[in-house]
């Protein structure tokens, strides 16, 4: 016990002249994100961080592969289940229905997800369109009639909203220039859980349990908690 325990302790130490390589995926919000990493480098300024943004399946294709330690992402239970990835829920987040105020469902308070069928959808990121069809399956919903556009400006999707008053547009983080139109209405999409989107911090197989690997797992685990 004497022994592992000293091996434990050294690993620790060894931490700080390691390094960690975290792919973050394009649709967690900044300010968390952000936050996350500038308090972790505070805290062990020696754990170098190599740090990649990509599209969801990209960055688990990353995981799988060995190109990176940890991902930090949405919860796609389905995706992590098929391919053999553990994780673990850090945050939930709501995602917002932005439309026109002419809008049939502009005057609602919030949007279910059967509401948004028949509905174009425009999205900036296409792992909205299998996310909102696997929701819509595990309710027993057909999401074949919803017309999904990937729009990524956002001047574009703004205009496409604003011509268009049967047009939605589903996102994590409205802009600041959605939020400042008087002509757009953002509500939130609600599940039946009342959240649509979780964070969650992944990991490969069996969880790296010394040196930076625990360190960055328990600071992420408790960061979020408070």
């Amino acid at each position: 016990m004497l022994e592992t325990g000293a091996a434990e302790a050294k690993s620790l130490l060894d931490a700080h002249t390691d390094y960690l390589t975290i792919a973050i995926t394009n649709n967690v919000m900044q300010p968390f994100i952000s936050k996350l990493l500038v308090d972790f480098i505070d805290r062990y300024p020696e754990i170098k961080l190599n740090i990649h943004q990509k599209d969801f399946y990209e960055v688990v294709n990353m995981l799988k592969t060995a190109n990176v330690d940890w991902i930090i992402g949405p919860l796609h239970q389905y995706i992590y289940d098929k391919n053999g990835i553990s994780y673990e829920k850090l945050i939930d987040q709501t995602i917002y229905a932005v439309m026109s105020s002419n809008h049939e469902l502009a005057k609602s308070k919030e949007i279910h997800m059967a509401d948004i069928l028949s509905q174009t959808c425009l999205i900036n990121n296409e792992f909205w369109q299998g996310k909102i069809s696997y929701v819509l399956s595990e309710k027993g919903i057909d999401s074949s009639n919803i017309d999904f556009r990937f729009v990524p400006p956002i001047d574009t999707i703004l205009n496409r909203l604003l011509e268009n008053p049967h047009t939605i547009y589903i996102t994590n983080a409205p802009s600041q220039k959605m939020q400042e139109k008087d002509n757009l209405k953002i509500i939130p999409i609600v599940a039946s859980n009342g959240i649509m989107e979780s964070y969650v911090l992944a990991w490969y197989k069996q969880k790296k349990t010394a040196g930076p690997h625990k360190l960055f797992y328990d600071f992420v685990i408790e960061h979020c908690k408070q």
